[in-house]
C-alpha cells in the first residue's frame, strides 16, 4: 500500500491490478471522480502480463507487489511476475515501463540479474520499491537476486546498490560485500534505508550516503507464555465457580462463545494451571466458532493430595459491533478443592452473559 494525500493505493497481486482506496472526494487522472469510501479498481485489465497503455484499464500487471510515490505524481511499482518497475501517472493514468522486463506484454520469463538501461536492465522477482527524495532515486528489493538496487528513473539506469557477493548475514560492511538473502521490503528515512531481509531475519540499515550496512538492533520484551498469558497471573481473573473433586475425579469445563465473535478470525482459548495435579499435559487449547460450544476435558491424577487449587481459563477472541471488530480477552478463574471425599466428576459451564 501507498498512502497518497487522501488515497490509499493498493497492489492487488492476485487481480494483477492497482486499486485505490478514497478517505475523500477525490478526483484521480485529472478526470475521473471518486466518492468518500470508495474502493475501486483504478489500473490492470485483471489479466496477467506486462503491457503498457496510457489507458489504465488496458494495461496489465504481473502479481504487483511493492509501491511507492514520486512526487509530483508518480506511482511507482514493483511488478514482480514480469520482473520489472513501472509507473503509474496520477496526472493522466499513463503505464510506462521504468526498467526490466522485456518488449512482449505476454512474456513473464525476461529476468536475470544485470544492471543497464531501460530494458536492458534485468532484475527478477522485485517486490518492494522505496522512493528518496533527498538522493532523488528510486530503490528496488530485487528479491530473488539478493540484491536491492537503485534506479535513476529519468535515465532509466538501473545499478547494483546492495548484496550479490553472498546471502549470508554479513553486515557492517560497505553496501557491495553486505549479504542479502531475498529482501522483500523497503523504508526510508532521511539518508536511511531499512531493508527486511527475510532469510536472514532482520532488518538492514543502509547509510545512503555511506554506502555502510548494518543490522538494526530490535530489543524485544521478554517473552513470558507463547499465547500471550503470563503464567505468573494464573490465579487473576473472575472467579465463577467453586468446585469440589475427588483425586482422580473428572473435570469437564464448558463455555459459550461472547455475542459477536468474528468469523474466520483467530478466536482462543486456553486452560492454564501453576499444579501440576492434571494427566493431561499440555492442558487442553482450542478456537472458538461463533455457534458452537468449546470443551476441556480434565482428569486428576490417582494419588493427588488434598489441597485448594485455581484453574484460569483465558480467552482471546476478535468480537465484532456493526462493522467495527476488535480484540478482546478474558480470564475466568474455577477454585477447585481436592477432597478424598468429593465426587468424581463434575462440570462448570461458562454462558454467554459470563463475558459482560
Amino acid at each position: 500500500v501507498c498512502l497518497v494525500d487522501n488515497v490509499l493505493f493498493i497492489a492487488m497481486a492476485g487481480s494483477h491490478q492497482i486499486w485505490a482506496f478514497f478517505f475523500r472526494d477525490a478526483v484521480l487522472f485529472g478526470k475521473q471522480t471518486y466518492s468518500k469510501g470508495t474502493c475501486a479498481c483504478i489500473a490492470g485489465s485483471g489479466a496477467e502480463g506486462n503491457r503498457n497503455n496510457s489507458y489504465p484499464l488496458r494495461a496489465t500487471f504481473a502479481q504487483p507487489s511493492g509501491l511507492c510515490f514520486q512526487p509530483p505524481s508518480s506511482l511507482h511499482i514493483a511488478d514482480s511476475e514480469s520482473s520489472s518497475i513501472r509507473s503509474l501517472s496520477l496526472k493522466d493514468g499513463t503505464v510506462k515501463n521504468i526498467v526490466g522486463g522485456g518488449l512482449d506484454p505476454t512474456d513473464l520469463f525476461c529476468f536475470g540479474d544485470t544492471d543497464g538501461v531501460a530494458l536492458n536492465a534485468k532484475l527478477q522477482h522485485p517486490l518492494g520499491v522505496a522512493w528518496s527524495t533527498l538522493k532523488g532515486r528510486l530503490y528496488v528489493a530485487d528479491s530473488y537476486n539478493h540484491k536491492v538496487k537503485e534506479v535513476y528513473v529519468e535515465k532509466r539506469l538501473c545499478n547494483t546498490l546492495v548484496g550479490g557477493a553472498t546471502v549470508e548475514d554479513l553486515s557492517g560492511l560497505h553496501s557491495q560485500s553486505a549479504g542479502l538473502s531475498e529482501p522483500g521490503g523497503l523504508c526510508i528515512f532521511g539518508s536511511r534505508m531499512y531493508v527486511a531481509d527475510t532469510n536472514n531475519h532482520c532488518v538492514k540499515v543502509v547509510d545512503l550516503d555511506s554506502g555502510r550496512v548494518d543490522v538494526l538492533a530490535i530489543v524485544a520484551p521478554q517473552a513470558t507464555d507463547c499465547d500471550g498469558v503470563n503464567e505468573e497471573s494464573v490465579n487473576e481473573g473472575k472467579c465463577v465457580s467453586r468446585v469440589k473433586l475427588s483425586p482422580g475425579g473428572h473435570l469437564c469445563l464448558r463455555f459459550d462463545p461472547p455475542v459477536g465473535l468474528a468469523v474466520g478470525a483467530s478466536n482462543r482459548w486456553k486452560v492454564h494451571c501453576s499444579h501440576q495435579v492434571w494427566t493431561q499435559n499440555p492442558l487442553p487449547a482450542g478456537t472458538l466458532e461463533p455457534a458452537t460450544q468449546a470443551t476441556a476435558n480434565l482428569t486428576l491424577y490417582e494419588h493427588c493430595v488434598e489441597q485448594e487449587l485455581n484453574i484460569q481459563v483465558t480467552v482471546q477472541v476478535y468480537v465484532c459491533k456493526g462493522d467495527v471488530c476488535a480484540p478482546r480477552s478474558w480470564s475466568f478463574c474455577v477454585t477447585l478443592s481436592i477432597d478424598n471425599d468429593g465426587p468424581k466428576s463434575q462440570e462448570v459451564f461458562f454462558p454467554k452473559n459470563v463475558y459482560a
